[in-house]
């Protein structure tokens, strides 16, 4: 798997650098994707305790929360979970695809 890209248009060099920085700079929020063995309620009001909660949806068996802050506060998300007897059995932090990283910091422009 890829974790450092190179983005050039037009002969100009768009970005360089490790794939998960720029993926924090074209996203406001972190995206967290949860799966866990407790029932969706109780996964809800743990969510809604937890500060930085931008959106939370619950998505077939797994949830899919929006959460604005730093490691800290993807470490401190996992911790009042757990802290609230959430049983998890996924925590993860996703990121774009390539093409769609791509897509969104060049203009389309073919030379």
């Amino acid at each position: 798997m890829c974790d450092h890209i190179g983005v050039v248009e037009k002969g100009q060099l768009l970005y360089n650098g490790p794939v998960q920085r720029l993926n924090r700079q074209l996203h406001s929020q972190r995206q967290i994707r949860l799966r866990s063995l407790s029932p969706d309620e109780a996964v809800e009001t743990a969510l809604a305790d937890y500060p930085g909660i931008a959106d939370a949806e619950p998505n077939k068996n797994s949830w899919e929360i929006g959460l604005t802050g730093d490691d800290e506060s993807v470490a401190g998300l996992l911790t009042h979970l757990i802290n609230h007897n959430i049983r998890i059995t996924h925590f993860t932090e996703t990121t774009s695809d390539l093409e769609s990283v791509f897509l969104q910091i060049t203009t389309g422009v073919v030379e």
